[in-house]
């Protein structure tokens, strides 16, 4: 409660008491001087009972103070200040502030309580998800509400069923964002996917809303409100008061009862309501500037635990924030004036005698500046940035938030302002010069922040992303991927104050998350640079500058690692962590210490050390004579032209590796080794050489591969590798099969089938390997003698039947006449001939080919090819991966087990494969091409084709003329091409383009994706979510049952079938439309009602006719801008 008085000798009888709580008086006027204040709480005037609670004084602000009143009955209060004496007499109940016996009325009803939610009842508010309810607050709210210097109409409040309040505007988005990103004034307890839909079975009204003129306070209760979608697994309650202060001030209340989930399923969370985007709190003034956050906004461990959490006000659950003058009032008030002692530097208001300071305090403040000392405080300028006055602010302000001295007088050098801003010992790197140039940390240091996250916990919020530190973090190589802080590396670590003086940077790094680097590479001191937590770097020109604040675990793992560190030009000494880091040294002569983790080191120019440590590490020495140690762990050293001279002193064969990923092949080849006193030196093609200390040469491997098998068309070579030894440990072999001398493209294995093409040419095979000393090794078998052609057996101008023996290669011709030919079991060739041949390939890897007349080919186990030639031919293939072709005539080609690829060629042609994922061209002619299981690619060619999928994922593209094609089950693709094809998805999630031509597009059982592409379409929507977009063109489109997304594109469209309760309609390409705001705005011109319907024109010739909507059917859900 407030009280005004216009002087101390005025006694009235309009104080208030209940027994307990806070009570508040102001004293207004000008000849008030500034005193301590004291209470007599029992207006007696005995001087032993003037107290406040127990005995402690209250400073006296000079315009309010308060005080707490124990809870017992009390009938008067008497204040005094110095001599002058004020009684009130305290009277039980509120005070009627309109009571005419009460000259200075009271305004408003004192804050109680913790997080549990106030029992006021109110309206209950329609059930719904993301919606919102326009509220008139005017009846508590009389002069509306000065909100960070808006003044807003409280007739016009949105309360959001999403956890917050707007004064601009409703506000439906259900995954939040962080509260400065809005462009909307809002006060939000728990922003996140609320859902009060008619389905979530939870007791009474979720949202309520009470609005007491008598109390001057609004209370909005969101009380057991589930998730969406309608999920009520997990409920959340939480309340959000604003009390009324006159003037338009007044006081924001957050509370929180029960807590148990943090975001919905359409923002990521499981049906729990845990795992997506937690929930924010707190508010914003839409402008990107003014705002604030709880510390537990974003961080779903936190938020969970609000209920349990003590807020500003110290008790738990409950957070309490005064909005005066337009502007929220902080924890902590700052004040300077002049103090006669100009030695003062600074002090907190909670001293414990005014005598301490000098004199009596000014008024107003938490923490004192005095403006009379000429080292704190520059007339114009204020405090300077690293300079003693910076200093004085950083301790006040420690004090005020409850940090005391590190030792009071005399002075322990040991604890001094490296590693605390609360002592008065200067850094010892500055500790000798003039105060006046002597440099102060820029940041709270080690000690302070950790003593101030004991009494407060971790911002876990703080720079979470990657962040470079001093540098821009950003190689020659690469392009910004950094957020920037304290960019001072480029000014040798300097700050310059605003007197223009150059001071060392001293401060402390908190980074909350993200992949994180310290960038010295802009310097060309010697930095030692240490990634641990709690450590001390040399950043610049003094010692031990630079803090990284003592490790914080947040659900078993250290949040505020900094992974990666830079040295520059100067000799660097730098050391990683336990995580993986990236150590850089750049110029100079460094030492690279990786420790723990598996950590990328390197040195560059300069003759550097690298100490990998635990861990798998990749280092590489650059430029210079670098020493190298893998340590413990697998270690990868890399080698590089113009490495130098760098040496490895404990490889380990067969557990480090030597990686050549940096040279080229030519390179490799050019590779020399040699023994040096027991030492194996590698010499690159440059002159760089690498030692391994104790490795000695590598030991050549004995033997070579050798080529079992005929040298004769359709004969397998194999390549035997038992006589291949090593000394220094066989690896795994690469085979690579060479015709004279050139590989084969594709024969990588060990074994090869001979092939036409090889035919009077000389085979041989190349075994590849690393050895157990990381060493590459190739052997090459002898050649073969020119390699033959199978001889062919030929037929007779009849009907010839010809077998080939089992275990034989056969090459058979039939002739003339209808022939019967059977492969054998080898790698065989069939040639009909003309008339009408029958062809069985049997096992092996078999070509036939039908040539004229109409051929039956079937292949046997084993990749075959057949071709048909001329005439209508029937072609199946078997197991094995097959490739039938049809040629002229009308043909039937049918796939079978394997991944088969199937072309028709000329004529009116049927396409089918079956198991495996096949490949299927109709080509030329009105073919019909059909998938089966597996993922099938179908063309139709050109003619008028009828393509179908069965099961799998297929790929259906009728290319030419007017087609037909249909999906059926799998997530299909199906583009129609050019002409006016009729395409129909199928059962699942199915993506289906009609492509140029007038297109009929018909969606299936599930979520489609359904183009028109250019050309006048018809596109059916049929059941599930799909989306629609009629591309180029007049497209005429129908919504199914589902909730469709439809999209505006080019030509004046139409839409059958909308429903505004479950379809969107996508205005992104009307870039004229940015909000609902604009589109129905009737000075506009977006919206017009015609015959019964709505069209939609986006002003540059497009439009979009909403059959049967008229403008009230719609509102801004039915829309994507």
């Amino acid at each position: 409660m407030v009280q005004n008085y216009t002087s101390l000798l005025v006694s009235n009888t309009d104080g208030w008491h209940d027994g307990e709580g806070i009570i508040t008086y102001s004293f207004i006027g000008t000849e008030m001087p500034n005193y301590y204040p004291t209470v007599d709480t029992n207006a007696d005037g005995d001087a032993d009972s003037w107290d406040v609670g127990q005995g402690d004084l209250i400073p006296f602000t000079g315009q309010n103070f308060s005080m707490t009143v124990e809870q017992r009955a009390m009938t008067s209060l008497a204040i005094q200040a110095w001599n002058e004496v004020a009684n009130v007499n305290l009277q039980p109940g509120t005070i009627d502030p309109d009571d005419p016996a009460n000259p200075n009325p009271l305004h408003g009803t004192p804050i109680t309580g913790n997080g549990t939610l106030q029992p006021v009842g109110g309206n209950p508010l329609p059930r719904n998800d993301d919606g919102s309810s326009l509220q008139d607050f005017s009846a508590v709210f009389e002069d509306g509400l000065n909100f960070f210097g808006q003044h807003y109409d409280a007739s016009q409040i949105w309360v959001n069923t999403n956890g917050n309040i707007t004064f601009n505007g409703n506000l439906s988005q259900y995954t939040p964002s962080g509260i400065s990103a809005g462009t909307r004034a809002l006060i939000a307890p728990f922003w996140a996917d609320v859902d009060t839909g008619d389905s979530v079975d939870t007791p009474g009204n979720p949202i309520l809303v009470n609005v007491d003129p008598n109390a001057d306070v609004v209370t909005i209760t969101w009380e057991n409100v589930a998730f969406y979608n309608e999920n009520d697994n997990a409920l959340n309650s939480f309340q959000l008061q604003l009390f009324d202060r006159g003037n338009g001030d007044f006081d924001i209340v957050f509370r929180y009862e029960d807590i148990n989930w943090t975001s919905g399923q359409a923002s990521g969370s499981n049906d729990q309501g845990l795992g997506g985007t937690p929930a924010r709190a707190g508010f914003s003034a839409g402008n990107g500037q003014d705002f604030f956050e709880l510390p537990q906004s974003g961080s779903e461990s936190a938020i969970l635990n609000l209920e349990n959490t003590v807020g500003n006000t110290g008790v738990t659950g409950m957070w309490v924030f005064e909005v005066r003058n337009g502007a929220v009032a902080g924890d902590i008030a700052f004040g300077a004036t002049n103090f006669p002692d100009t030695g003062l530097y600074g002090f907190v208001s909670d001293f414990p005698e005014p005598d301490d300071l000098g004199e009596t305090p000014s008024p107003h403040g938490d923490m004192w500046i005095n403006s009379n000392n000429p080292n704190q405080f520059v007339p114009g300028v204020g405090p300077i940035y690293g300079h003693t006055s910076w200093n004085t602010y950083l301790h006040e302000l420690g004090h005020a938030l409850g940090l005391r001295h590190p030792n009071e007088a005399p002075n322990d050098p040991a604890t001094n302002n490296q590693f605390t801003v609360m002592s008065y010992v200067p850094h010892p790197s500055v500790a000798g010069e003039a105060l006046l140039d002597q440099a102060f940390s820029l940041t709270p240091m080690v000690w302070d922040i950790q003593a101030l996250q004991e009494l407060y916990g971790a911002n876990t919020t703080t720079r979470t992303g990657d962040t470079a530190y001093f540098g821009d973090g950003v190689l020659p190589t690469e392009s910004s991927h950094h957020e920037a802080a304290y960019q001072y590396g480029t000014n040798n670590m300097m700050v310059t104050g605003e007197d223009n003086r150059d001071r060392p940077v001293i401060l402390t790094i908190w980074d909350a998350g993200g992949n994180d680097t310290i960038d010295g590479s802009d310097l060309s001191t010697n930095s030692n640079i240490n990634l641990a937590p709690g450590s001390y770097s040399t950043i610049g020109s003094i010692a031990n500058n630079i803090g990284i604040a003592a490790a914080v675990t947040v659900g078993g793992q250290v949040i505020n690692l900094v992974e990666n560190a830079w040295g520059g030009s100067g000799n660097d000494t730098i050391a990683g962590n336990w995580v993986a880091n990236e150590l850089l040294g750049f110029a100079g002569n460094d030492r690279l210490s990786g420790l723990a983790g598996n950590d990328t080191l390197d040195g560059g120019a300069g003759d550097d050390t690298l100490l990998g440590g635990a861990g798998g590490d990749q280092m590489f020495g650059g430029a210079g004579n670098d020493s190298l140690n893998g340590e413990a762990g697998g270690d990868r050293f890399l080698l590089e032209l113009g490495m130098g001279h760098d040496t490895v002193f404990d490889y380990i064969a067969g557990e480090d590796q030597l990686d050549y990923s940096r040279l080229g092949q030519t390179e490799i080849a050019a590779i020399t080794e040699a023994n040096v006193n027991g030492n194996r030196v590698i010499t690159l093609s440059d002159g760089s050489t690498l030692t391994l200390v104790g490795q000695g040469i590598n030991q050549a491997p004995t033997g070579a591969p050798v080529i079992s098998g005929t040298p004769q068309t359709g004969q397998v070579l194999t390549a035997l590798t038992g006589s291949i030894q090593d000394a220094n440990g066989l690896g795994n072999f690469v085979y690579t099969w060479l015709r004279d001398g050139v590989a084969i493209p594709g024969a990588n294995a060990m074994t090869y089938t001979l092939l036409a093409a090889d035919i009077g040419a000389r085979i041989s095979v190349l075994v590849n390997y690393v050895d157990g000393g990381g060493t590459p090794e190739a052997l090459a078998s002898v050649q073969t003698v020119p390699v033959i052609e199978t001889p062919a057996t030929p037929g007779t101008s009849g009907g010839d039947t010809q077998t080939v023996p089992q275990g034989e290669v056969g090459n058979l011709e039939g002739g003339d006449g209808n022939d019967t030919q059977y492969g054998g079991g080898g790698n065989d060739t069939l040639s009909g001939g003309e008339g009408d041949d029958l062809m069985g390939g049997g096992a092996g890897d078999d070509t036939l080919n039908g040539g004229g007349g109409n051929d039956q080919g079937y292949g046997g186990p084993g990749n075959d090819t057949a071709e048909g030639g001329f005439g209508s031919d029937t072609l199946g293939g078997f197991t094995g991966n097959d490739s039938l072709t049809g040629g002229g005539g009308n043909d039937q080609l049918w796939g079978a087990a394997g991944d088969d690829t199937l072309d028709g060629g000329l004529g009116n042609d049927t396409l089918g494969g079956a198991d495996g994922n096949d490949s299927a061209n109709g080509g030329d002619g009105n073919d019909e091409v059909w998938g089966s299981h597996g993922n099938d690619t179908l063309l139709g060619g050109n003619g008028q084709d009828t393509l179908g999928g069965f099961t799998g994922n297929d790929s259906l593209l009728g290319e030419g003329d007017n087609d037909e094609m249909w999906g059926a089950a799998g997530n299909d693709t199906l583009d129609g091409g050019e002409g006016d094809d009729s395409i129909g998805a199928g059962a699942d999630d199915d993506l289906a383009s009609g492509g140029a031509g007038n297109d009929q597009v018909f969606g299936g059982l599930g979520n489609d994706t359904l183009f028109g592409n250019e050309g006048n379409d018809t596109i059916y929507g049929a059941a599930g979510n799909d989306v629609i977009d009629g591309g180029e063109g007049d497209d005429e489109m129908f919504a199914g049952p589902g909730a469709d997304v439809i999209i505006m594109s080019a030509g004046n469209d139409t839409l059958n079938f909308f429903s505004g309760t479950e379809d969107r309609i996508d205005l992104s390409f009307a870039t004229t439309i940015v909000n609902f705001t604009d589109l129905v705005d009737p000075l506009g011109g977006h919206t017009t009602e015609s015959g019964g319907n709505l069209i939609i024109d986006d002003l540059n010739g497009n439009t979009l006719t909403l059959v049967g909507i008229q403008l009230a059917d719609i509102d801004s859900f039915d829309f994507i801008f």
